[in-house]
Protein backbone atom coordinates (compact mmCIF):
# COMPACT_ATOMS: atom_id res chain seq x y z
CA UNK A 1 0.00 0.00 0.00
CA UNK A 2 1.60 3.49 -1.04
CA UNK A 3 1.67 6.62 1.42
CA UNK A 4 -1.16 8.29 -0.39
CA UNK A 5 -3.71 5.35 0.14
CA UNK A 6 -2.24 4.69 3.80
CA UNK A 7 -3.12 8.40 4.45
CA UNK A 8 -6.58 8.03 2.45
CA UNK A 9 -7.52 5.34 5.07
CA UNK A 10 -6.30 6.85 8.03
CA UNK A 11 -6.48 9.79 10.34
CA UNK A 12 -2.95 12.21 10.23
CA UNK A 13 -1.65 14.44 12.38
CA UNK A 14 -2.54 17.65 11.57
CA UNK A 15 -3.35 21.55 12.44
CA UNK A 16 -7.32 22.12 12.14
CA UNK A 17 -8.41 25.42 12.43
CA UNK A 18 -12.69 25.84 13.29
CA UNK A 19 -13.84 29.29 13.15
CA UNK A 20 -17.53 30.91 13.33
CA UNK A 21 -19.33 33.55 12.13
CA UNK A 22 -20.54 35.15 15.11
CA UNK A 23 -23.96 36.74 15.25
CA UNK A 24 -24.60 35.41 12.19
CA UNK A 25 -28.48 34.37 12.38
CA UNK A 26 -29.04 37.47 13.46
CA UNK A 27 -26.75 39.33 10.97
CA UNK A 28 -28.69 36.97 8.51
CA UNK A 29 -32.31 38.50 9.80
CA UNK A 30 -31.05 41.98 9.31
CA UNK A 31 -30.31 40.93 5.77
CA UNK A 32 -33.93 40.38 4.65
CA UNK A 33 -34.78 44.40 5.45
CA UNK A 34 -31.08 46.32 5.04
CA UNK A 35 -29.24 46.54 1.78
CA UNK A 36 -25.97 47.00 3.86
CA UNK A 37 -26.35 43.91 6.18
CA UNK A 38 -27.17 42.27 3.12
CA UNK A 39 -24.08 43.18 1.34
CA UNK A 40 -22.16 42.71 4.27
CA UNK A 41 -23.06 38.87 4.45
CA UNK A 42 -22.87 38.33 0.68
CA UNK A 43 -19.09 39.81 0.86
CA UNK A 44 -18.09 37.68 3.82
CA UNK A 45 -19.33 34.42 2.28
CA UNK A 46 -17.88 35.45 -1.01
CA UNK A 47 -14.65 36.05 0.79
CA UNK A 48 -14.46 32.50 2.13
CA UNK A 49 -15.60 30.70 -0.95
CA UNK A 50 -12.86 32.90 -2.79
CA UNK A 51 -10.23 31.61 -0.23
CA UNK A 52 -11.94 28.08 -0.44
CA UNK A 53 -11.50 28.06 -4.44
CA UNK A 54 -7.68 29.39 -4.22
CA UNK A 55 -6.53 26.83 -1.90
CA UNK A 56 -8.16 23.98 -4.22
CA UNK A 57 -6.45 25.70 -7.18
CA UNK A 58 -3.14 25.82 -5.87
CA UNK A 59 -3.18 22.06 -4.87
CA UNK A 60 -4.77 20.83 -7.71
CA UNK A 61 -1.59 22.38 -9.72
CA UNK A 62 1.03 20.92 -7.45
CA UNK A 63 -0.31 17.56 -7.69
CA UNK A 64 -0.09 17.64 -11.35
CA UNK A 65 3.24 18.43 -11.13
CA UNK A 66 6.38 16.35 -11.41
CA UNK A 67 7.98 16.22 -7.91
CA UNK A 68 11.06 18.41 -8.86
CA UNK A 69 8.50 21.20 -9.98
CA UNK A 70 6.30 20.79 -7.18
CA UNK A 71 9.42 21.31 -4.74
CA UNK A 72 9.58 24.63 -6.11
CA UNK A 73 6.05 25.73 -6.16
CA UNK A 74 6.20 25.18 -2.17
CA UNK A 75 3.30 22.93 -2.65
CA UNK A 76 1.09 22.30 0.60
CA UNK A 77 -1.97 20.06 1.18
CA UNK A 78 -3.69 22.43 2.95
CA UNK A 79 -7.80 21.72 3.09
CA UNK A 80 -10.41 24.31 3.64
CA UNK A 81 -14.26 23.54 3.88
CA UNK A 82 -17.39 25.77 4.45
CA UNK A 83 -19.98 25.22 5.75
CA UNK A 84 -22.70 27.67 6.60
CA UNK A 85 -21.82 30.74 8.72
CA UNK A 86 -18.14 28.06 9.55
CA UNK A 87 -15.45 27.10 8.11
CA UNK A 88 -12.79 24.65 8.73
CA UNK A 89 -8.71 24.75 7.88
CA UNK A 90 -6.38 21.99 7.67
CA UNK A 91 -2.58 21.14 6.96
CA UNK A 92 -0.36 18.62 7.96
CA UNK A 93 2.00 18.37 10.41
CA UNK A 94 4.78 17.46 8.20
CA UNK A 95 4.24 20.15 5.67
CA UNK A 96 4.46 23.15 8.41
CA UNK A 97 2.06 25.00 10.62
CA UNK A 98 2.34 28.31 8.62
CA UNK A 99 0.13 27.40 6.03
CA UNK A 100 -2.91 27.05 8.16
CA UNK A 101 -1.87 29.83 10.36
CA UNK A 102 -1.47 31.83 7.52
CA UNK A 103 -4.38 31.46 5.92
CA UNK A 104 -6.07 31.89 9.38
CA UNK A 105 -4.97 35.07 10.00
CA UNK A 106 -6.04 36.36 6.62
CA UNK A 107 -9.22 35.47 6.74
CA UNK A 108 -9.92 36.76 10.06
CA UNK A 109 -8.68 40.35 9.14
CA UNK A 110 -10.39 40.51 5.61
CA UNK A 111 -13.90 39.39 7.30
CA UNK A 112 -13.25 41.93 9.92
CA UNK A 113 -12.72 44.69 7.55
CA UNK A 114 -16.19 44.21 6.06
CA UNK A 115 -17.83 44.09 9.75
CA UNK A 116 -17.72 40.39 10.52
CA UNK A 117 -16.43 38.84 13.42
CA UNK A 118 -14.93 35.25 13.83
CA UNK A 119 -14.41 32.64 16.61
CA UNK A 120 -12.64 29.85 16.79
CA UNK A 121 -9.91 27.67 17.78
CA UNK A 122 -5.91 26.06 15.75
CA UNK A 123 -4.94 22.61 16.98
CA UNK A 124 -2.81 20.15 16.42
CA UNK A 125 -4.11 16.33 16.42
CA UNK A 126 -5.71 13.65 14.72
CA UNK A 127 -7.73 14.70 11.73
CA UNK A 128 -9.20 13.79 8.39
CA UNK A 129 -10.04 16.27 5.83
CA UNK A 130 -10.54 15.36 2.41
CA UNK A 131 -12.77 18.14 0.66
CA UNK A 132 -16.15 18.18 1.89
CA UNK A 133 -15.32 15.12 4.30
CA UNK A 134 -13.64 15.98 7.36
CA UNK A 135 -13.64 14.07 11.03
CA UNK A 136 -11.65 13.36 13.95
CA UNK A 137 -10.64 14.22 17.45
CA UNK A 138 -8.66 17.26 16.38
CA UNK A 139 -12.03 18.72 14.64
CA UNK A 140 -13.73 17.98 17.89
CA UNK A 141 -10.99 19.60 20.27
CA UNK A 142 -11.11 22.95 18.19
CA UNK A 143 -15.24 23.14 18.03
CA UNK A 144 -15.26 22.48 21.72
CA UNK A 145 -13.03 25.45 22.46
CA UNK A 146 -14.86 27.68 19.77
CA UNK A 147 -18.20 26.80 22.04
CA UNK A 148 -17.15 26.06 25.35
CA UNK A 149 -13.65 28.61 25.92
CA UNK A 150 -13.07 30.80 23.30
CA UNK A 151 -15.88 33.03 24.08
CA UNK A 152 -14.65 36.81 22.90
CA UNK A 153 -14.39 37.51 19.30
CA UNK A 154 -10.76 35.49 19.45
CA UNK A 155 -9.53 32.22 17.74
CA UNK A 156 -7.43 30.39 20.35
CA UNK A 157 -4.02 28.87 19.28
CA UNK A 158 -3.58 25.61 21.81
CA UNK A 159 -0.09 25.76 23.14
CA UNK A 160 1.23 22.59 21.22
CA UNK A 161 -0.33 24.38 18.15
CA UNK A 162 1.69 27.35 19.42
CA UNK A 163 5.05 25.16 19.86
CA UNK A 164 4.56 24.56 16.10
CA UNK A 165 4.55 28.27 14.67
CA UNK A 166 6.94 30.14 17.18
CA UNK A 167 9.82 29.83 14.85
CA UNK A 168 7.90 31.50 12.18
CA UNK A 169 6.08 33.65 14.58
CA UNK A 170 9.44 35.13 15.74
CA UNK A 171 11.50 35.57 12.06
CA UNK A 172 8.78 36.09 9.66
CA UNK A 173 5.98 38.08 11.57
CA UNK A 174 7.89 39.32 14.35
CA UNK A 175 5.61 39.05 17.32
CA UNK A 176 2.93 39.87 15.28
CA UNK A 177 0.62 36.98 14.49
CA UNK A 178 -0.39 36.03 17.93
CA UNK A 179 -1.60 37.75 20.85
CA UNK A 180 -1.85 36.82 24.83
CA UNK A 181 -5.15 37.47 26.75
CA UNK A 182 -5.58 38.36 30.30
CA UNK A 183 -6.44 34.67 30.77
CA UNK A 184 -3.45 33.05 29.50
CA UNK A 185 -4.54 32.04 25.71
CA UNK A 186 -2.79 32.84 23.25
CA UNK A 187 -4.83 33.61 20.13
CA UNK A 188 -4.40 34.79 16.09
CA UNK A 189 -4.05 38.61 16.11
CA UNK A 190 -6.41 40.02 13.55
CA UNK A 191 -5.94 43.78 14.07
CA UNK A 192 -3.12 43.79 11.29
CA UNK A 193 -3.14 43.29 7.67
CA UNK A 194 -2.90 39.79 6.18
CA UNK A 195 0.67 38.89 7.22
CA UNK A 196 1.38 36.49 4.49
CA UNK A 197 2.45 37.34 1.18
CA UNK A 198 1.32 33.13 -0.01
CA UNK A 199 -0.06 33.83 -3.41
CA UNK A 200 -2.94 31.35 -2.36
CA UNK A 201 -4.33 33.50 0.08
CA UNK A 202 -7.47 36.10 -0.77
CA UNK A 203 -6.19 39.32 -1.89
CA UNK A 204 -8.23 41.30 1.35
CA UNK A 205 -8.75 45.32 1.66
CA UNK A 206 -7.17 47.12 -0.91
CA UNK A 207 -4.19 48.03 1.80
CA UNK A 208 -0.60 47.55 1.47
CA UNK A 209 0.02 44.89 3.90
CA UNK A 210 2.76 47.19 5.97
CA UNK A 211 0.11 50.17 6.13
CA UNK A 212 -1.43 49.15 9.53
CA UNK A 213 -2.59 52.52 10.42
CA UNK A 214 -5.00 52.48 6.88
CA UNK A 215 -6.18 49.03 7.97
CA UNK A 216 -7.24 49.90 11.28
CA UNK A 217 -8.63 52.82 10.43
CA UNK A 218 -11.16 50.92 8.04
CA UNK A 219 -11.82 48.79 11.33
CA UNK A 220 -12.66 51.98 13.87
CA UNK A 221 -15.61 53.13 12.39
CA UNK A 222 -17.29 49.79 12.33
CA UNK A 223 -16.14 48.82 15.85
CA UNK A 224 -17.50 52.83 17.43
CA UNK A 225 -20.75 51.91 15.39
CA UNK A 226 -21.53 48.49 17.28
CA UNK A 227 -20.99 50.11 20.60
CA UNK A 228 -23.78 52.42 20.04
CA UNK A 229 -25.77 49.32 18.71
CA UNK A 230 -24.61 47.09 21.14
CA UNK A 231 -26.05 49.38 24.67
CA UNK A 232 -29.07 47.23 25.31
CA UNK A 233 -27.60 43.66 25.04
CA UNK A 234 -24.85 43.35 27.44
CA UNK A 235 -23.74 39.68 26.06
CA UNK A 236 -22.74 41.15 22.77
CA UNK A 237 -21.57 44.25 24.03
CA UNK A 238 -18.97 42.19 25.99
CA UNK A 239 -18.08 40.61 23.13
CA UNK A 240 -17.48 44.08 21.34
CA UNK A 241 -15.64 45.76 24.38
CA UNK A 242 -13.42 42.63 24.40
CA UNK A 243 -12.23 43.78 20.80
CA UNK A 244 -12.64 47.17 21.49
CA UNK A 245 -9.50 46.69 23.82
CA UNK A 246 -7.18 45.36 21.53
CA UNK A 247 -8.16 47.37 18.81
CA UNK A 248 -7.09 50.39 21.46
CA UNK A 249 -3.64 48.52 22.05
CA UNK A 250 -3.02 47.77 18.50
CA UNK A 251 -3.75 51.10 17.43
CA UNK A 252 -2.22 52.99 20.43
CA UNK A 253 1.14 53.88 18.16
CA UNK A 254 -1.15 55.72 15.61
CA UNK A 255 -3.72 57.85 17.62
CA UNK A 256 -6.46 55.54 16.64
CA UNK A 257 -7.74 54.80 19.75
CA UNK A 258 -11.53 54.76 20.61
CA UNK A 259 -12.96 57.24 22.81
CA UNK A 260 -13.73 55.64 26.35
CA UNK A 261 -16.78 58.44 26.60
CA UNK A 262 -18.21 56.90 23.48
CA UNK A 263 -17.46 53.21 25.04
CA UNK A 264 -18.80 54.29 28.03
CA UNK A 265 -16.61 53.06 30.54
CA UNK A 266 -14.09 55.16 31.09
CA UNK A 267 -11.33 52.88 30.70
CA UNK A 268 -10.87 50.14 27.35
CA UNK A 269 -12.44 46.73 28.48
CA UNK A 270 -11.76 46.04 32.04
CA UNK A 271 -10.16 42.17 32.19
CA UNK A 272 -11.12 41.22 28.49
CA UNK A 273 -9.85 37.80 29.47
CA UNK A 274 -12.73 37.31 32.10
CA UNK A 275 -14.43 33.60 30.91
CA UNK A 276 -17.84 34.10 30.65
CA UNK A 277 -20.70 31.84 29.76
CA UNK A 278 -21.50 33.60 26.73
CA UNK A 279 -21.64 31.72 23.56
CA UNK A 280 -24.03 33.22 20.95
CA UNK A 281 -23.07 31.88 17.18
Amino acid sequence: MTTAQTSANSFEECFVAFVDILGFSDIVNRASSDGITFGIVRDALAIIDAQVQRLEEHRELCASLDPAARFLWSPSPTEMTAFSDCYLISGKVSDGAWPVFAAVQALGANLLVHGILTRGAVVRGKAYHRGRVAFGKAIIEAHNIEQNVAHYPRIIVTDDAREEIRWEEENFWHGQLLRQDTDGFYFINVLTPPLSKWSPLSNGPAVAASDAKRFLSSIRSFLENRLRESRDDLRHLAKIRWLVHYFNLAAQEHGLAIDADLEGTGQATGNPGEPRDDRQT
